[in-house]
């Protein structure tokens, strides 16, 4: 008994550090520590220590085989990464990009054994929320109040942008608002999702309480500034939506009807809150600087076909006939697209590993989809929905920026590896064994 409640206080702890660390990245991901670490790493290396400790020494079943696929590619890309950094000398610069790459990894793998249980699954994506909640409410109250909200920023980390005023562009907890509309374009498909959950049906309270975050999320992402980060948060949750209700015919339509009127009340918060016409005319400088910043990306990979693992541009790379403040823009900044970074760093071969990557993303969301609606645990069709519309909103508003899990954004690991976890065991069974007990999923029985 007592050995059996040790094991309980261990479990939960593992989840404690795990979920904190997923937290800190949101809150304090730029505070650093006297050791030159900040609390997000150092939390996320304990949470990746404990899950390797749980899974060599206390039984843990092997990886499934689509994590193992997804391990696998990442591990290549990882290892290309060293070899491109190894054949160009550029250290110590490099060294700390294949690091914050092994880290993501280990989060992937922490979250594979620590999220084991469909119950886990449900409280660690409420913590997510949870944590993007308070970023949004800090963002909402820089933006119509000022400080002390500012004065909180500034005492989270090293600020990355110039201080935030009253009516501008916010980050929230976030070091810059580009990295806060990633943030909060993830969150809004997984909070809406959470929100039309089986699990909140009947509850009323709980259901107005979670329909004011979807709320105050959704405002705070108009709030960043950010164009790409406020469509792709909207595509990603009207995919949410869809893939919720496409087997209910009935109800089909009543997603996009829901989808055209968060449309439409999100342009007239753009109108008023921001210029409705940067929204759509794209006549600034920001707009009309990506095509000639991704055509001399590629210029540039086509000269060096197997990377150099940094993007060093000289005058010879730019477009005939450019504007001269456009090209200072792109002799000063990296392409601002997720798969270009990766192009020009890691040439064609980690190009074709990080598409690779996606693709086994996408065969995942498939699949769970499928077993979901066959299975025994149909109910856990929400968080696959919202992480799957989490995923493709940060995907989409990647290809106007430049963070990505291979390219700085350590963060979007938690969301990747909650698809890949164990947590779906049991739901995988009860398609190949359609007589399975139900209850297994109420009891969290990951097999």
């Amino acid at each position: 008994m007592w050995t059996r409640d040790v094991g309980v206080g261990l479990r939960g702890f593992e989840f404690a550090v795990l979920a904190g660390s997923a937290v800190a990245y949101l809150w304090v991901s730029s505070y650093v520590t006297p050791i030159r670490l900040t609390p997000s790493a150092l939390l996320a290396g304990l949470a990746v220590g404990l899950a390797g400790v749980r899974f060599l020494l206390r039984g843990s079943p092997p990886l499934s085989r689509e994590f193992r696929w997804l391990f696998a590619v990442s591990g290549a890309l990882l290892t290309w990464a060293a070899v491109v950094y190894g054949m160009t000398g550029n250290y110590p610069a490099g060294i700390w990009q294949v690091l914050q790459i092994g880290l993501g990894l280990g989060i992937a793998f922490a979250v594979y054994v620590i999220v084991d249980t469909p119950s886990r699954g449900m409280l660690f994506a409420c913590v997510l929320v949870f944590g993007f909640l308070v970023s949004a409410a800090v963002a909402i109250g820089q933006h119509f109040v000022g400080d002390p909200f500012v004065s909180l920023w500034r005492i989270t980390g090293v600020p990355g942008q110039s201080t935030p005023r009253v009516g501008g562009a916010v980050p929230g907890l976030a070091p810059i608002s580009i990295l806060l509309g990633y943030h909060l374009a993830v969150a809004v498909p997984l909070a809406l999702s959470l929100l039309l959950s089986e699990q909140l049906r009947g509850r009323k309270l709980l259901t107005g309480a979670l329909g004011a975050v979807v709320g105050i999320l959704a405002l705070a992402l108009v709030l960043t500034g950010s164009r790409s980060a406020l469509g792709a948060g909207f595509v990603g949750s009207m995919f949410a939506l869809l893939l919720l209700r496409f087997n209910k015919r009935r109800r089909f339509f009543l997603p996009l009807l829901a989808a055209a009127a968060v449309g439409a009340a999100l342009y007239l918060a753009v109108g008023f809150v921001h210029n409705s016409t940067r929204f759509l005319e794209l006549e600034d400088r920001s707009a009309q600087v990506r095509a000639p910043m991704q055509l001399t990306a590629l210029k540039y990979a086509w000269q060096h076909p197997l990377g150099t693992g940094f993007y060093e541009l000289d005058e010879g790379y730019l477009p005939a006939e450019l504007d001269p403040p456009l090209a200072r823009m792109i002799l000063q900044h990296t392409p601002h697209n997720q798969f270009l970074n990766v192009l020009v760093y890691y040439g064609f071969p980690g190009l074709a590993l990080l598409i690779l990557f996606y693709g086994l993303v996408a065969k995942r969301v498939r699949d769970l989809w499928h077993a979901l609606a066959r299975g025994p645990c149909e109910e856990m069709r929400w968080l696959m929905a919202g992480c799957a519309g989490a995923i493709l909103a940060y995907l989409l508003n990647s290809l106007l920026h430049n963070a990505g899990p291979f390219v700085g954004d350590v963060f979007h690991w938690y969301v990747l590896a909650l698809l890949f976890s164990r947590q779906w065991a049991a739901t995988q069974a009860g398609v190949a064994l359609r007589s399975a007990d139900s209850s297994a999923c109420q009891r969290g029985d990951a097999g």
